[in-house]
């Protein structure tokens, strides 16, 4: 999935290259309006001190408002992300039961948003804070009880970086932010969820 990910983001790059070639300069693509509304998905992989490290698929989706309140000012971002993710292949139990262990995850996230350079193809960095809403979970399919779960709510830091380009009259983007989440302690022994989501879409 994470390939398929990276292929398309290229892709997106080599578009966003094209736009720049054209050396047309259609302005600053986040206060063209003050208001912004942006969506977009892609792959969501937990780093090695996750609390899971044998990630099978992971996906995320994402919506956010992006305020611009004067020119050269950071953009501030206000957003919701979703993801899910499924950790390692099930496994059969001795009672016959099959075990899968699953994660999702609901965020808020309040960002900076930093534009790098002006143009119609744009760099620009994240940083911000959020609640994250985690919810892990062992499925057992059988007859023998229907799994246990560990929930909890977190404070945790949201950074990343990422580049916008138009497209007519509205923006694509594609980013990378890497999450850390100061969760208690859960299936296995850590204090903190690492993630990474790499995600494109478009901003309206």
């Amino acid at each position: 999935m994470l390939r398929r990910v990276a292929s398309a983001a290229l892709a997106a790059l080599c578009i966003a290259s094209g736009l720049s070639g054209q050396g047309t300069d259609y302005g600053d693509d986040a206060s063209a309006t003050r208001l912004r509304f942006g969506i977009g998905g892609g792959a969501i992989v937990p780093r090695s001190n996750a609390r899971f490290q044998d990630v099978l698929a992971g996906a995320t989706g994402q919506a956010f408002l992006l305020f611009r309140f004067a020119p050269g000012l950071p953009a501030l971002r206000i957003g919701a992300d979703y993801s899910r993710m499924t950790f390692g292949e099930p496994v059969l139990g001795a009672t016959g039961s099959i075990y899968g262990q699953t994660r999702s995850q609901f965020a808020g996230i309040v960002s900076a948003r930093f534009d790098l350079s002006p143009g119609p193809v744009r760099p620009y960095l994240l940083a911000g804070v959020g609640a994250f809403s985690i919810r892990d979970e062992v499925e057992v399919q059988g007859s023998f009880g229907s799994g246990t779960a560990i929930s909890s709510t977190d404070f945790g830091l949201d950074a990343g970086g990422g580049i916008s380009f138009r497209l007519g009259r509205i923006s694509g983007f594609v980013e990378a932010r890497i999450q850390n989440v100061y969760a208690k302690e859960g299936f296995i022994n850590t204090k903190s969820i690492q993630a990474i989501p790499i995600t494109f879409g478009v901003i309206f």
